[in-house]
């Protein structure tokens, strides 16, 4: 999947989600699963898609 940006994140998370958690959030799983922070998508499975 092509990185997309913190924008494009928070739009995918859909309506009332605040993007100052949706980004945290973002932040961590990268940390903590090793994924490049701008390939994480709101959309991902944490087994399936990033190999946690």
């Amino acid at each position: 999947m092509a990185p997309i940006s913190e924008d494009e994140f928070i739009r995918r998370c859909g309506p009332g989600v605040n993007r100052e958690r949706g980004l945290k959030v973002r932040r961590i799983v990268s940390q903590q699963l090793g994924v490049d922070y701008d390939r994480v998508y709101p959309e991902q499975r944490f087994v399936e898609d990033l190999g946690a």
